[in-house]
């Protein structure tokens, strides 16, 4: 399979949508189920243990890279092929629009219309940096204790044939590299959007942003992301 993660984007051409959108996000109070409660940042002391995580995004879409040996730290359930790889890529988004080359027509569709979605996971080895070298990466270390709450959060995300199934349900080879499209059981509309869902995940795992509600594109996301660096 062809490894090209630049086709986890979305094309420039619906950028007109962009101010019709931030309008929506500031009058929405859309929320994800299992979203962390908003908290104040804490001090971290120097030798509380840290893990890196990663912001992948253009000007529109995003995705959030992790180690999977911190997910699986805390018990993680995903398909077994996926512990052979160093790092996981995950993003979410309309389950038609999601596994094919978006069209105009897709991006009508799942923005007006509440549909299926999916979670999109890849496995990788390669730097992050190195594997995205046409996106903006942003890098922020968190409390390894921030696991606990994103597993939590992804697994709620996934849909499983039962509560005691070892993996999520999983569709379709990924779009690209070497990965899974996962069944989710959360309702994609605007204003509850792909980034929407990266930054409630962020926020999972400790990464304190605003309120995800309000976070239609990667480019806010990314500023929230350095703020919380600095």
């Amino acid at each position: 399979m062809e490894f090209n993660p630049d086709r986890i984007m979305m094309p420039r051409r619906v950028a007109f949508l962009l101010p019709l959108l931030g309008f929506l996000a500031l009058t929405s109070c859309v929320r994800f189920p299992h979203e962390p409660v908003a908290m104040e940042p804490q001090p971290t002391a120097a030798a509380s243990p840290l893990r890196p995580l990663w912001l992948v995004g253009d000007s529109l879409h995003a995705d959030f890279v992790v180690e999977t040996s911190w997910l699986r730290e805390h018990g993680v359930r995903l398909p077994t092929t996926l512990n052979r790889y160093r790092y996981l890529c995950f993003g979410w988004g309309d389950r038609i629009a999601y596994t094919r080359r978006w069209r105009s027509a897709d991006i009508t569709q799942a923005l007006f219309w509440p549909s299926e979605s999916i979670v999109q996971v890849v496995g990788f080895n390669t730097p992050v940096r190195a594997t995205f070298p046409h996106h903006q990466v942003d890098e922020v270390r968190v409390p390894a204790s921030g696991g606990a709450q994103l597993v939590n959060f992804l697994e709620h995300s996934f849909t499983y044939a039962s509560p005691q199934a070892a993996a999520p349900i999983t569709l379709r080879p990924a779009k690209w590299g070497y990965g899974y499209f996962i069944k989710s059981p959360y309702s994609y509309y605007l204003p509850r959007m792909c980034n929407q869902w990266v930054s409630t995940a962020l926020n999972a795992a400790g990464v304190h942003t605003t309120r995800p509600s309000m976070t239609m594109t990667s480019q806010s996301l990314a500023r929230e992301v350095r703020r919380y660096q600095q």
